[in-house]
């Protein structure tokens, strides 16, 4: 299989699970070994399970110094929920702290690369009201976030984590 730049390569029933870059040979890709991912039908719930391999979705659009000048003279910073730097936004682009491209805004919508909405950008922060998206999907919420709710300016829960490194 193949998303985006990122392959993964399951040989048979209770293989190992490769995955590295589209362009890595197959010898050379990193594995989990005794690892079975198994799911049939859905669960009461309509929860789905699912895992994640690799990292964020990012791409390099220029050079790092070049990027680096133009976030100094037009860039705004994007914090966290504890007023930690984290990542860029560059016109309607996010740029994370490796100067890669992470994801895109319409509006006061971020987006990932992929398309898939993650929160309303507001006050240079990624926000979320909710602890799960309207479809029912859950958030990974960061325990600290949660807990320093009724405390902040701006009430909802930070997302940054889905466009930094």
């Amino acid at each position: 299989m193949q998303f985006l730049l990122t392959k993964v390569k399951i040989k048979g029933e209770d293989s190992a699970i490769n995955f590295g870059n589209i362009d890595t040979p197959d010898d050379q890709l990193g594995g989990i070994s005794g690892l079975t991912v198994a799911g049939k039908g859905c669960p009461p719930n309509g929860m789905q399970s699912a895992f994640g391999l690799g990292k964020i979705v990012s791409k390099k659009e220029f050079s790092v110094v070049l990027i680096a000048i133009r976030i100094s003279m037009y860039g705004e910073p994007i914090f966290k929920f504890d007023g930690t730097g984290v990542a860029w936004k560059l016109g309607d682009k996010i740029i994370n702290k490796s100067y890669e491209f992470v994801g895109v805004l319409q509006g006061e919508k971020a987006y990932t690369l992929t398309g898939e909405y993650v929160a309303e950008f507001s006050n240079n922060q990624m926000l979320y009201p909710e602890d799960q998206y309207e479809s029912g999907e859950p958030i990974f919420i960061i325990p600290n976030d949660r807990t320093t709710q009724n405390v902040r300016r701006h009430p909802g829960f930070d997302l940054s984590y889905r466009f930094s490194v």
